[in-house]
């Protein structure tokens, strides 16, 4: 999963003292400030506006952080929104939005959309996909994917 912020924003979160980011380990926490920094808009209303879109993955983390950050900043307006990742991106690409979640790594395409808007953004790697394949060691028709079988 990949999480993609507008500089902007990824800016105003590097004016905090280097004490304060080098404690940041986990990235819903760099979310979570740059929730609490203004959105690329310049009006008064919408400087209290984040807006989140994008693959159906990271909906639950961006709902969640979302969440906590109104318990702290109760006049926080924050639009959470699950459109996929192509969704996301283009509304991303087309500054409909400020931070937008995906399943994969960005496109060539969709970075030369956001060039042309002058769109510039930070790629947040979250998590990487994975599988495992388990088996029941009962399992007689799967006999070869047991390490012991």
């Amino acid at each position: 999963m990949q999480l993609f912020i507008h500089t902007k924003i990824v800016n105003q979160v590097r004016m905090l003292s280097s004490v304060q980011l080098k404690y940041q380990v986990l990235p819903n926490l760099l979310m979570l400030l740059a929730l609490s920094m203004t959105a690329c808009s310049g009006t008064k209303e919408k400087e209290k506006q984040v807006s989140v879109d994008g693959g159906a993955v990271g909906y639950p983390l961006h709902q969640a952080v979302a969440e906590e950050f109104k318990k702290v900043k109760a006049d926080a307006q924050i639009s959470i929104a699950s459109s996929g990742t192509g969704g996301g991106m283009s509304k991303f690409c087309s500054a409909q939005i400020d931070i937008a979640g995906a399943s994969r790594s960005i496109k060539k395409e969709e970075i030369e959309a956001c060039r042309k808007k002058g769109i510039e953004f930070v790629e947040l790697p979250i998590a990487l996909d994975g599988i495992a394949v388990i088996a029941n060691h009962n399992n007689k028709f799967l006999r070869c994917l047991l390490a012991n079988g």
